[in-house]
């Protein structure tokens, strides 16, 4: 496939199937220095950059690792990474991007609606069985913080029961978090 002359020459070779997370990693410091390079991520994970399915799935690990290394490096592109989350069918670029929307630094940037629609958005993926455990435990995540009222709490709560009932004990850790979550919901709630 033909590469946009904008893209960086280092996305070319690192947004494929075998690359390492030390390189996704160098590559996500050195987009910190450029901010272009973020725009291009984005970009890629918007579809207004055409790529296959492994550079898709690069260019959201990539992300990811940019925001592990600077939280506030994202905050300003908060309504694309909604876009993508929209838009993409990849569970493994879902849980890339969920796992930086599921942080609470978000909480304090965010506004009701958006706050609202993440939360719902997080019991939805309790409730869909067909996702990789990866993204429930996400899930999990991006409905804690969130909750502001008792109702809401009650609805995360029956999510969090309804996912720990049907994943039977086919995963234990995923069982013991929900338990705990629930307990901490309970104490912070009751």
């Amino acid at each position: 496939m033909p590469i946009p002359r904008h893209i960086p020459h280092e996305f070319t070779e690192h947004l494929k199937k075998g690359v390492g997370v030390n390189s996704i990693k160098s590559l996500a410091n050195e987009a910190l220095r450029h901010p272009e390079w973020i725009d291009c991520l984005l970009d890629i994970l918007t579809g207004h950059i055409s790529w296959d399915r492994d550079g898709m799935r690069k260019a959201a690990w990539m992300l990811h690792h940019v925001y592990l290394l600077d939280e506030r490096a994202l905050l300003h592109h908060r309504s694309t990474l909604t876009t993508i989350l929209d838009h993409t069918e990849d569970p493994s670029v879902l849980r890339e991007v969920l796992k930086v929307l599921g942080s609470p630094l978000w909480s304090d940037t965010e506004t009701d609606a958006q706050r609202v629609e993440l939360l719902q958005l997080g019991m939805d993926l309790m409730y869909d069985t067909s996702l990789p455990l990866g993204i429930h435990y996400t899930a999990i995540q991006l409905t804690s913080f969130r909750i502001v009222h008792k109702t809401e709490c009650t609805s995360v709560t029956e999510a969090m029961m309804q996912l720990n009932s049907t994943v039977g004990q086919e995963s234990l850790p995923l069982r013991l978090c929900v338990e705990r979550s629930l307990a901490r919901l309970d104490k912070k709630w009751r």
